[in-house]
């Protein structure tokens, strides 16, 4: 996926989406690894973006605090800010934009990618 088409995908999401943490995921780094098994089913793992071994995939879009390590990942020694109100959420690093999603955690990660598709 895009970063266009997953930054639209976050703008329309009303919650967390574990298909839209993956494909982040993937984005800043992390890869998949499929072990065949001895049953035939392959299973399937992630190696952290680090590449220090496997992780888990973040809830980033349910999580601010695994939203916020997004942030942090992408604009290392930036500052931002989310707020939330009874109609969503708001976020923004430094001076760029608010993004705005139908959550702070999602604003976040919005805010995030805003700053890493113009910023790489």
């Amino acid at each position: 996926m895009s970063i266009e088409t997953l930054l639209d995908a976050l703008k329309q999401e009303n919650g967390p989406d574990r298909v839209l943490d993956t494909e982040i995921s993937v984005l800043i780094g992390y890869r998949k690894i499929v072990d065949e098994a001895d049953a035939g089913a392959p299973k399937v793992s992630w190696l952290h973006h680090s590449g220090k071994g496997r992780a888990n995939i973040p809830r980033y879009t349910a999580y601010i605090q695994h939203a916020r390590g997004l942030a942090e990942l992408v604009a290392p020694q930036h500052g931002g800010a989310c707020r939330w109100d009874e109609s969503g959420g708001g976020a923004r690093i430094n001076d760029e934009p608010v993004s705005m999603a139908s959550s702070p955690a999602i604003a976040l990660c919005l805010a995030a990618l805003n700053h890493r598709q113009h910023f790489p």
